[in-house]
């Protein structure tokens, strides 16, 4: 549907109503999103380095720069951002980033989890680590006083972090996998595995993880969960989308096609955002769409309120699409204007669907439309009437013979 490419790989996207905030190889860039086939640049906050995450919260945006440190970024002012401060963690990698009320939670790679004070922005202190020299902390995604951390090679880590100047692990799970990404929903965590797939964890024991289902595929490195569905990130320029509404029986449903690398997705109101390798920002509509009408499932059942599973909800001949976009004409109602004349009547009459008073001319309109027996009525009075004066007609000439 759209694509922002100037150059240079984004590693990371963080959406913030019409504004997405990409970070990429030559720093962090900020872009329109409000058209989604043509996004526009706002502004540009250069770096010498990498950026490989970004999470936005309030006028503030959080830069892991890889090697340098963690950057503190004032976006109040959409086509200005400025410095606010800067911290850094020698020998650490700053992979990523997850805030979450007065913190910063950084996946430090082989460093494990590094968690910071911001309760002033443009002050970070550091608050508490956690590192337990074993694999490398690529993704954290935190929930209340936990972090989940894909620890690569490691696999899945729980930390508590109630006491954030001292986190401690309390639950493990790894069958092997590398894992890539981690999102949690509810009592389930989603894991990409570079190794084999995607893996469902159940999470209702923080202390005793346990996988309840996986879907096969090849370099998966991202995941993104939203409306009861799963998209997995892989190296091989593809997206698949599954059904996890059932966490513990995963379902494919379709794939999309990418040009590049797929590191991060996001998702918002039916829109995903791809953060590609080789190809920039990538913008698409997604969702399974059943019944083929170019609707996503989200739009159906949460934006126009028509059936997912009929192309027609309204049973008038005409596409759930071809009338909102279209026509313009309401999906759910076969009669738009309530004139008696279907929508469907109208378009191929060629008079407004929109309008009660135009209609077409074949068609009586509704005060004057008369009823199967009412016509039967009229007819039986013509007859009548006809009968009558051919009656009339031979009586008088019978009388005038007479004369």
């Amino acid at each position: 549907m759209g694509r922002y490419d100037e150059g240079g790989s984004v590693l990371f996207t963080h959406i913030s109503d019409e504004v997405a905030f990409l970070a990429t190889s030559d720093g962090l860039e900020i872009i329109d999103v409000s058209n989604k086939t043509n996004p526009q640049l706002i502004s540009e906050y250069p770096l010498a380095d990498t950026t490989r995450s970004v999470f936005v919260q309030g006028d503030f945006a959080y830069l892991a720069r890889n090697t340098v440190g963690v950057e503190v970024v004032n976006i109040s002012d959409l086509s200005n951002p400025e410095k606010a401060d800067y911290f850094c963690d020698d020998s650490a990698y700053n992979i990523d980033v997850f805030v979450a009320g007065d913190y910063a939670y950084v996946a430090e790679g082989d460093k494990g989890l590094e968690i910071l004070d911001k309760t002033d922005p443009e002050n970070l202190v550091q608050e508490g680590q956690y590192d337990d020299s074993t694999g490398t902390s690529l993704s954290v995604h935190v929930v209340g006083n936990y972090a989940f951390v894909a620890d690569y090679d490691d696999g899945l880590e729980i930390i508590d972090v109630s006491n954030p100047s001292s986190p401690n692990r309390i639950g493990h799970f790894n069958d092997g996998m590398k894992a890539e990404d981690v999102v949690i929903v509810g009592d389930y965590a989603f894991v990409a595995d570079s190794n084999t797939g995607l893996k469902i964890i159940n999470i209702t024991d923080l202390t005793s993880p346990n996988k309840v289902d996986q879907y096969d595929c090849t370099v998966a490195e991202s995941v993104f969960v939203y409306n009861n569905f799963a998209l997995v990130g892989r190296d091989f320029f593809e997206v698949d989308i599954l059904d996890v509404s059932d966490p513990e029986k995963v379902t494919y449903i379709d794939h999309k096609s990418v040009s590049g690398s797929v590191n991060e997705i996001t998702v918002l109101n039916g829109y995903a955002y791809f953060s590609a390798a080789s190809s920039g920002l990538v913008i698409a509509k997604v969702g399974y769409d059943a019944d083929g009408d170019d609707l996503t499932y989200y739009e159906e059942t949460s934006v126009y309120f028509t059936d997912p599973n009929d192309n027609d909800s309204d049973n008038d001949l005409l596409n759930d699409w071809d009338e909102i976009f279209t026509y313009n004409t309401d999906p759910n109602d076969s009669d738009s204007d309530n004139d008696d004349v279907s929508d469907y009547e109208e378009i191929i009459a060629g008079t407004d669907p929109l309008d009660p008073e135009d209609f077409p001319i074949t068609t009586t309109p509704p005060s004057t439309t008369t009823s199967p027996t009412e016509e039967a009525s009229i007819n039986q009075s013509i007859l009548g009437l006809s009968i009558l004066f051919l009656f009339g007609v031979s009586f008088a000439a019978f009388i005038k013979k007479k004369k």
